[in-house]
């Protein structure tokens, strides 16, 4: 079997029980949706942290359902949903990131501006988040990735309580708060539109309002 039919065979079985499950309830894409208390998802069919909604083709469904995300997402979305943040961005996040990459996450590779980690934190934002953020006197290690992705979540929520927009949280996650804040998405840097888009679209869907 090619991973073509591998692929189809997956999403087969995903669409089904998705569809399963739609009966009993509908649930939007980028929704956080709890069932007395805890997050209702798809996921437990699989050992996947996805709600029904949120399963959709592609290099990312793929990363956490059978490939190198597995090991991490379903903690991703409890540690994202713990801080309030639509079901799958932190754990896409992570993937644009380091693409779940053993020698990203531990460190061993850095980005040609020395950022590091799951979710390539820069130094000075390591200390930022931890002082400013977290009122952590230590500063958390990039290295570790729960405590890198819980990091990532108190920004995440900080840059959307700024912008009262997921798009331009996003955007400025990877271009800086300041940049967005002063010049908007318009004249942002392809990389950066390029970034907000593929997760947006995977996240909340193509034509989604966030």
């Amino acid at each position: 079997m090619n991973r073509a039919q591998q692929k189809l065979i997956l999403l087969g079985a995903i669409a089904t029980a998705a569809a399963v499950l739609l009966m009993a309830r509908k649930v939007k894409k980028g929704e956080v949706i709890k069932n007395d208390g805890f997050i209702f998802d798809i996921g437990s069919l699989f050992g996947v942290a996805f709600n029904v909604g949120d399963v959709m083709p592609g290099e990312f469904s793929t990363a956490i359902s059978t490939g190198k995300g597995k090991a991490y997402s379903a903690d991703l979305e409890r540690i994202g949903a713990s801080h309030g943040l639509p079901n799958l961005l932190l754990s896409r996040i992570a993937y644009q990131e380091s693409r779940f990459r053993d020698d990203i996450i531990s460190g061993k590779t850095k980005s040609a501006r020395g950022a590091i980690g799951m979710f390539q934190f820069m130094p000075r934002s390591v200390v930022n988040v931890s002082k400013n953020l977290m009122g952590l006197k230590t500063p958390f290690d990039p290295t570790d990735w729960r405590a890198s992705a819980n990091a990532a979540a108190v920004y995440l929520r900080y840059l959307y309580a700024m912008f009262k927009d997921w798009k331009k949280a996003i955007a400025a996650y990877n271009w800086g708060e300041g940049s967005v804040a002063k010049n908007g998405l318009a004249t942002a840097p392809s990389e950066t539109r390029n970034y907000y888009t593929a997760i947006c679209r995977d996240v909340f869907g193509e034509t989604a309002s966030v």
